[in-house]
């Protein structure tokens, strides 16, 4: 039994905990298939190494009918590519043409170690001869060269297959619309499929899963929604993968009504609910905050006998720390190790940020310990929650060392890192500092984020510069970084501070102008500043403006109202003493 882990302080029990514990008593058995699988790869191998040896024979007695599948074994064993092209021209040398089959086969062995620029150059070598490759050779290519990322090349294969006399088929388009989607380049995916469809190509589930899998995963759902209707109506499918697709998308939306309905017509067509699709709407649940639901979901997974995962722990343990339970998080953990569960680097970084959330530094750090003592090597997003931590609750020089270590480990800050950084310096009032590093992140090409902006703009505001302000503010325009009410409020709020409330309603009108909406905290910010000057029409008015526009006034705008009212009648009774001796005069 692996050691339990614990934070620092033990938690208290609370809410769930006898829930948990009923539901992991029942019995979490995952049929396992590891032995047959580790028996199978020996098989497979010892085959290899037969058809291999079986080659060399062959080859050495000018057999002329060598089976292709032969030759693909050999070429797609590791480490075997070299000998698989000398056994090429040993065949030759023996009077063996081999086919398009043979080589076709060897220039996918090719790409499937990562090589397709070599296999390209074997094309080509082989077509200057006079010899012609058909679909399948060129298709080899085009996934290769998708797998590795290199798109360009694909599509230029893709275009010299027409070129070549030969029509592109549905494995053609499916391994470049797979590679638009996995890199998220979805308007020319769905110019292929259109292309593709328009000529009579039927999809197949490949491509439509795909395709649905890259829409969702830039959120346009409404589109892919539209898309899996129309699938399911042309019968192109009806799969449990692109159920738990849409099912994901919609949860990652927050839409989780239409995750459920989906769920609900998957049991109607006798699919199964795995858990992938009860994880997602159980991180669904998490994010949206309540949590009732999804722990009552996860006890109905158990029940069903739906063994949770790691991430199903992690998407429930994230909830908890969102809502700062840390305590409740840390006994999923426990329980994670009970049913021997490892947690992994996301699981270890949802806990680290949460206890760093709590000011829970010194705990954080311990349960660092912990993860490398599992050989875990923190990243960039645990090392950026434990330097946000530091900074939050002033240890600077902290969060310093920290940012040291991990630019020494070759991890690279991003944006999140920097700004928590500035973050700490502006809360300690260290103003200059903090620009210095908003320099030297553009100096690295790391491009600040709205965030990164108005905690500078914040801060200059709090010491009075407003012109470094206002050029902070022109330097997001110019950078193409959008302001957000965040930014415009804040800028606002320096001009109302400084008494320069024209300015201040210049940027308001800026802010509507660019189609961000001032809400409730623009609004009292602007009224405070009214208050401050003692013109109260002014500030009424603006109460009555956020009232027609249908917000809610807050307790904090009443009372800037009630304190601006107060001290305009006690100015008024102050001056009236003075009215009088005038009138006596």
């Amino acid at each position: 039994m692996e050691t339990k882990f614990r934070v620092v302080h033990k938690p208290k029990s609370i809410g769930c905990g006898a829930k948990l514990d009923a539901a992991v008593g029942y019995k979490l058995s995952a049929k396992s298939s590891s032995h047959q699988h580790q028996n199978g790869e020996e098989a497979d191998e010892n085959d290899e190494e037969d058809d291999a040896i079986l080659l060399v024979g062959a080859i050495k007695n000018s057999k002329p009918n060598l089976p292709p599948h032969v030759l693909s074994r050999a070429c797609c064993k590791e480490g075997k590519i070299e000998g698989a092209n000398g056994l090429l021209g040993e065949m030759q040398g023996n009077g063996i043409a081999p086919n398009v089959v043979t080589y076709t086969t060897f220039i996918h062995g090719l790409c499937n170690l990562g090589n397709t620029e070599a296999a390209l150059n074997f094309l080509r070598e082989k077509t200057k001869t006079g010899f012609l490759f058909n679909n399948y050779s060129y298709n080899a290519l085009i996934h290769g060269f998708c797998r590795e990322g290199e798109l360009s090349e694909a599509k230029k294969i893709f275009e010299e297959i027409q070129h070549r006399g030969l029509t592109p088929d549905v494995y053609s388009y499916t391994s470049l619309i797979v590679g638009y989607c996995k890199h998220g380049s979805m308007e020319h995916a769905s110019d292929l499929f259109t292309e593709m469809t328009s000529k009579g190509i039927r999809p197949n589930s490949i491509t439509c899963t795909s395709f649905l899998d890259g829409l969702c995963k830039i959120g346009k759902m409404d589109v892919a929604c539209k898309l899996f209707m129309e699938f399911k109506s042309s019968r192109y499918l009806t799969d449990k993968i692109s159920y738990s697709i849409m099912i994901d998308g919609y949860c990652k939306q927050g839409n989780l009504e239409e995750a459920l309905i989906l769920l609900t017509e998957m049991l109607g067509k006798k699919l199964v609910p795995d858990v992938v699709n009860f994880t997602s709407l159980i991180d669904g649940y998490c994010k949206k905050g309540n949590l009732d639901e999804a722990f009552n979901l996860f006890i109905n997974m158990v029940e069903k006998g739906v063994v949770p995962d790691v991430v199903t722990y992690s998407a429930l343990a994230n909830g908890f720390c969102r809502k700062g339970n840390i305590h409740e998080a840390f006994k999923l953990l426990d329980k994670m190790v009970e049913q021997s569960i490892v947690p992994n680097l996301v699981t270890y970084n949802i806990l680290i940020n949460g206890l760093c959330k709590e000011g829970k530094v010194q705990d954080a750090e311990f349960f660092l310990k912990e993860m490398q003592k599992r050989s875990l090597v923190p990243d960039r997003f645990i090392y950026t929650s434990l330097i946000d931590g530091q900074c939050k609750y002033g240890n600077i020089e902290e969060a310093f060392k920290l940012y040291a270590k991990m630019v020494r480990q070759g991890i690279i800050p991003d944006a999140i890192t920097y700004t928590s950084l500035i973050d700490g310096l502006c809360k300690a009032s260290n103003v200059h500092e903090a620009l210095k590093l908003h320099d030297n992140m553009l100096e690295k090409g790391i491009i600040p984020d709205v965030v990164t902006y108005s905690t500078l703009i914040a801060a200059f505001c709090r010491v009075g510069d407003i012109k470094k302000a206002k050029d902070l503010y022109n330097n997001i325009v110019e950078r193409g970084v959008l302001p957000d009410v965040v930014t415009y409020s804040t800028l606002i709020d320096g001009y109302c501070k400084a008494s320069r409330m024209q300015d201040a309603l210049e940027v308001l009108d800026s802010m509507v102008e660019r189609g961000i909406l001032p809400d409730v905290v623009t609004y009292t910010t602007l009224i405070a500043g009214y208050c401050k000057e003692g013109e109260m029409e002014e500030a009424m008015t603006l109460h009555n403006e956020m009232i027609d526009k249908g917000m809610v006034p807050d307790p904090i705008t009443y009372l800037v109202l009630s304190h601006g009212l107060d001290k305009v009648e006690n100015v008024r009774e102050a001056d009236e003493p003075l009215i009088g001796k005038r009138a006596a005069v």
